[in-house]
């Protein structure tokens, strides 16, 4: 079974789209996201928003899978690039913290998820300008 999820660019954006490639068998669940995660982003960029927003969809996807010893790191570091790269306010920083929150919670990490939520309260350097 091969699972591929595509982030498409904006309709009138001449750039490829970014695209994010997470295989799986049967017989061996999720491979690792080291060797599954594929981005293109020879178009877009390694700092772009929407591969920073496909790799914090593997990485809640990987928590889903019950590996979180890979999916929790991959999505706080793509939480940490959408946060620097769109502010707060974006509706993908604001899913992808929910999401580290609700992991947090569900571990017992109340703290973890109180501070990652007080960090969209904070405006930073992008919003003001």
């Amino acid at each position: 079974v091969n699972c591929t999820v595509i982030v498409h660019a904006r309709p009138n954006d001449n750039r490829r789209p970014v695209q994010a490639s997470a295989v799986t068998t049967k017989s061996l669940g999720l491979l690792p996201a080291s060797a599954a995660l594929e981005i293109d982003v020879s178009s877009a960029g390694s700092s772009d928003w929407r591969a920073a927003r496909a790799e914090a969809s593997l990485g809640w996807l990987l928590i889903a899978k019950n590996d979180a010893a890979e999916g929790e790191p991959m999505l706080v570091a793509a939480r940490s690039k959408l946060l620097s790269s769109v502010g707060p306010l974006h509706p993908e920083v604001i899913l992808a913290t929910t999401r580290l929150a609700q992991y947090y919670r569900s571990h017992h990490r109340d703290a973890d998820a109180a501070r990652v939520l007080d960090e969209l309260k904070q405006p930073t350097a992008s919003v003001l300008r």
